[in-house]
This record gives structure tokens, sequence and C-alpha cells, in this order.
């Protein structure tokens, strides 16, 4: 199994991590979101789950420099309590909550990396399997919140496409 180091979330500090400056300049590649690019999951009532479903794609092949070509696609996802915004604290005192995202693509020879970063940019959970399918993880809520769910090619074909799932379970 490969592992997977937190990468930087721009081109600019990837191209520097990699030691890459001065004369290099990059054309400025398309950007690339799901569909939608983003969505809102309310938690149930009582103890259960929330879904939230979208696709997306990948226009570059990645191979470690994913942030600096292009090769990563987001979805914000945020991640609400039912009724009002006071009753928001007492929510997520009262229940337990899970943020579960999952990606699937065609091909055990696409290789994509999925990561989850809270609203400051702190990577929360990756999964950086390889030869697989499917990648996921699971994140504990300590509350309401905003999160970024990125997709990136680590190694994959131009194009390849990704349909993906976020669940939030809550429980007594």
């Amino acid at each position: 199994m490969r592992t997977s180091t937190p990468r930087p979330r721009t081109a600019v500090a990837g191209l520097a991590a990699a030691g890459v400056v001065g004369s290099l300049v990059l054309a400025a590649a398309p950007a690339t979101a799901s569909d939608p690019g983003e969505s809102t999951i309310t938690g149930s009532k009582k103890p259960g789950t929330a879904t939230s479903t979208w696709s997306g794609s990948i226009a570059y092949p990645g191979a470690d420099l994913a942030d600096a070509v292009g090769a990563t696609d987001t979805h914000t996802l945020t991640v609400k309590a039912p009724g009002k915004k006071k009753k928001a604290k007492k929510y997520f005192k009262k229940y337990s909550a899970v943020l579960d995202v999952t990606i699937a693509w065609s091909g055990v020879y696409n290789d994509l990396d999925l990561r989850v970063f809270d609203a400051d940019g702190n990577e929360l959970a990756v999964d950086g399997a390889f030869a697989t399918e499917t990648e996921s993880v699971s994140v504990p809520l300590p509350g309401a919140g905003t999160y970024v769910v990125e997709v990136t090619s680590y190694l994959a074909e131009p194009g390849v496409s990704y349909d993906a799932t976020a669940t939030v379970t809550t429980s007594k």
C-alpha cells in the first residue's frame, strides 16, 4: 500500500515544495469542479443518516505534482444540524456524528486519492490506496461546519470520472 503525505494546497506551494522555482512557468490549467460544486447535509432529527452525492472528473494525469498541474477536483460540503442555529450546539452534544466520504471510479489502474479538509485547510482524513476502484474516509464531527472534499489524480487517465457519496451518521 502506498502511503500518502499531506500535500500543499496550492500550485505555488506545490512547486516550491517540489523545489521547482525560478523560470518554470505553468500554463493555467482549466479549473475542475465537482457537479454540483457544493452541497449541504443536514443531520437527521433523530439518530440516523443523511446523504449527499455528486460526480466529478479529473482533466490531467497527476503524477505527484497534481496541485501544480490541475489534477485535483474539489467539492465543498456544509454539514448542518436540523432546526435553527441555536439548536446546533445542543444537537452535536446530544448526538455523536461521523462523516463518511466514498469515491468510486472505473479502472483499477486509475489511481485517485481522497482527502477531507476542514474550513481552515487542515487535513482531517486521507485515503491514498493503490490499485483500487474506491477510496473512503471517516471523520468524527465535533459540530456543524464546512469541509472540502478533494479528489486528486495520483496517476490516472486524463478525463477519469468518479462518483462520490458523503453520509453523516448520527447516534446517541
